[in-house]
């Protein structure tokens, strides 16, 4: 079965910071304690969370701060890509800005990367979509965006298929 990935960008002009893989987890039992658990696995955001940062870092760049408010915006419209079944900047009849003002995000600069995965699923997914957003010039443009400061990501799965979107902005 052979995969598929498309992705869109979009920009328009007008956190958490802690790293939930480095804490862990001890369990006590009978007053004795259990061999450290690590913390719940990475998810598929935080990948690609961590992997932006990288290229970012690649090209000398600071990193985004994660943004609570852009990454519940981004995990709410992947779900709606999800359910639309189709990779659209307005699935749901709104625009990026339009999301921004409806969760009260007021911002200087914001742009958005959607994408989805179909086919075969990868055990490097995170890897795959950056990749794709980073060869295309528009999404590489806003991942790579000087006076961006902030990001939400979310991604929404069902089956073999993932949609993934970056939201990005510089707050007033």
């Amino acid at each position: 079965m052979a995969t598929s990935i498309r992705s869109s960008p979009i920009s328009a002009r007008q956190s958490n910071q802690a790293n939930p893989l480095q804490r862990r987890i001890f369990l006590i039992a009978g007053g004795a304690a259990l061999l450290p658990q690590p913390a719940a696995a990475a998810t598929l955001a935080d990948e690609i969370f961590t992997l932006t940062n990288t290229a970012r870092n690649q090209q000398n760049l600071r990193p985004f701060a994660r943004s609570g408010t852009l990454e519940r915006l981004a995990k709410s419209y992947a779900k709606v890509l999800l359910r639309a079944g189709r990779l659209s900047h307005s699935a749901d009849g709104t625009s990026l800005t339009g999301r921004l003002a409806s969760v009260g995000y007021r911002y200087r600069q914001a742009a958005e990367n959607i994408a989805f995965q179909s086919g075969e699923s990868s055990s490097n997914l995170a890897a795959t979509l950056l990749k794709s957003w980073l060869t295309s010039e528009g999404h590489r443009r806003n991942i790579l965006h000087t006076t961006l400061t902030e990001i939400g990501v979310g991604t929404a799965t069902s089956g073999r298929t993932t949609y993934a979107v970056q939201v990005f902005g510089t707050p007033r």
